[in-house]
Formats: C-alpha cells, structure tokens, sequence
C-alpha cells in the first residue's frame, strides 16, 4: 500500500466507534497516529488521534451498478472498445435513442446483486437489475465480450464513445457531429 497520503479527512470525536467505518464509506483507510504534522491535517496537536486517509487511486477499475443500488459490478480489464450502438434491438433494450456501451472482457467482470438475463437474440443475452430495471449489460459469451452501459457506470464520462454502428437504424431526429465514424450496419474491425 502507498505511504503517500493525499490528503487527510479530521474526525472528529463525535463519530467515535463509528470513525473507522466512516472512513470506509469514504474509500479511505483509518488509522492512528501523532496529530502534529501539517500534511496529515489532523485533529490536535501533538496527540494520539484518529485520522483517515484517502489514499491515491492507483487501480483503473471500472465500477457501476444500478440505479436502487442493489446490483453491483467492476473490473479492472482495459476496454476492448467504446461504441454507440444505433440498432432497433438495443433502443429497445434500453428504451433510449442509442446504446452507448464499454466492452470489456466476460471473464474479468466481477458482478454481485439480483441481476435478471433476457436473451434477446441466440448470441446476445441483456443484464439488467430485477428491482428497479436498470439495463446493465450486453453479454456475448461465445467472444468472452460483455457490454457495460455507459448510464450505468459510476463515472459515465471517463470514457466517450469511438465510432456508431448500425446508424441504418438512427433515430431520424439524431444527428452526429462528433467525428467519429459511423458505420450503417457493424464495426468492420
């Protein structure tokens, strides 16, 4: 674990017992220590106080989940790519105009929570939360592929779709002038 400190939260003797799990929500570390240096922003001078730390990011995980919270997921694979997919398939599936999507390999995802599957074709099955709904993923499991929708994802603009497919099936309305190709029916790589 990196000793480099950020920075720090003071907790205050107010959170007592509760201090470390306080820390956790935050996704910081607790701990212990003398409270007399500037750069541990701590509670007191020169005594023994509770500190939490929030420590550098050093992962490139993908986290998301549903909107009601109950079903989770994350990985730390690099995507494959980032489309936005126009066909009438998924804007049924999503009840939107496109689905925009980061694939990442199947085997590298780790999900928990009640997440439902409907297969909406013979190579394509669709996640999706069975308490509040929420669309979560596109499987393709004979390419070891599986879609996590943008919507979904914990921070949606970390990533930006690179091309559209199967603009053929574009709502007439929706016009592009992003740059990136776009393709009437699949991707050709």
């Amino acid at each position: 674990m990196s000793q480099q400190f950020l920075w720090s939260i003071k907790i205050r003797s107010r959170f007592g017992r509760r201090a470390p799990e306080i820390c956790s929500e935050a996704g910081a570390i607790w701990g212990i220590g003398i409270a007399n240096s500037r750069s541990s922003r701590s509670v007191g001078k020169g005594r023994r106080r509770g500190l939490c730390w929030i420590m550098p990011d050093t992962t490139n995980e993908i986290v998301g989940g549903c909107l009601c919270g109950a079903c989770r997921y994350t990985t730390s694979a690099e995507p494959i790519n980032v489309q936005a997919c126009h066909c009438h398939e998924c804007q049924k599936a999503t009840g939107a105009p496109l689905y925009a999507r980061v694939l990442v390999p199947l085997d590298s995802v780790r999900m928990s929570g009640p997440i439902g599957w409907f297969r909406s074709s013979p190579e394509l099955r669709r996640g999706f939360c069975t308490n509040c709904g929420t669309s979560l993923f596109s499987e393709r499991a004979s390419a070891n592929a599986i879609g996590l929708t943008m919507g979904s994802l914990d921070e949606p603009d970390a990533f930006a779709p690179t091309e559209h497919i199967w603009t053929s099936g574009m709502q007439a309305w929706l016009k592009f002038d992003d740059g990136f190709p776009q393709y009437p029916a699949a991707s050709p790589v």
